[in-house]
């Protein structure tokens, strides 16, 4: 559409407990959280469904880094750029050490405000997409918390999203032994199947992370034998 809508629909998948507990011992050797080894992934699938090799994806932090705003009230949320280079075919141990540098960077400047990036990089604007990015990576930990408020007591409330901010938005949720990858996408331009796919081949990446570290991505290949035939 020439101007996007809010509406939006979510694809979400359970990592299998073997496949956490192996990207949690890929981590240690990598140095590296799930937070990256995931953004890592998903940017592999990314180039794989769209041929390209530079690979740019929003993540948005809480941007209260000085002890004077930790207790106010107000919007601080800032959107970074986490920008991924596949150019040079590179193992997913390789992808991995630039993929940490990267974030760390990136996160390194978290106070500088996207108006600012996108003002000063001028891209061609269009009322139909975000400037900069258009895929988004989140975080949220799912851990269950009760509450207390004097005699009330309460629990979290989960909501399932059913807006899109973005073209399409992965939030890695994890917490009481569980993680899952909520894929929230905009109806009007992808197809509940294709998205399906692209959450599939997602975490066949992440499996071919433990197994084959040291092979190239080229070598790599996130279809099923199915989807292969």
């Amino acid at each position: 559409p020439d101007t996007p809508g809010g509406r939006g629909a979510a694809h979400t998948v359970t990592l299998p407990p073997a496949l956490s507990g192996g990207l949690a011992e890929l981590g240690r050797r990598a140095g590296t959280t799930p937070y990256m080894t995931v953004l890592a992934a998903f940017q592999a699938a990314l180039a794989f469904h769209s041929g390209q090799r530079d690979i740019a994806v929003g993540t948005v932090v809480a941007n209260r880094e000085r002890a004077e705003t930790e207790q106010l009230v107000g919007f601080f949320v800032n959107t970074l750029v986490l920008r991924g280079d596949l150019s040079d075919d590179p193992t997913p141990a390789a992808l991995l050490a630039r993929t940490r540098e990267r974030v760390l960077e990136a996160f390194s400047y978290q106070s500088l405000p996207f108006e600012r990036v996108v003002d000063a990089l001028s891209p061609e604007r269009d009322l139909a997409r975000n400037p900069l990015v258009q895929v988004l990576y989140t975080h949220t930990d799912t851990t269950s918390s009760r509450f207390a408020l004097g005699a009330a007591e309460g629990t979290p409330y989960r909501i399932d999203l059913t807006t899109a901010k973005f073209d399409l938005t992965l939030d890695l949720r994890d917490g009481d032994g569980r993680t899952e990858l909520a894929f929230v996408y905009r109806p009007d331009l992808f197809e509940a199947d294709s998205i399906g796919a692209l959450a599939r081949h997602t975490v066949n990446l992440l499996e071919a992370f433990c197994a084959t570290p040291d092979a190239p991505l080229s070598a790599i290949d996130p279809l099923t034998p199915a989807e292969r035939a």
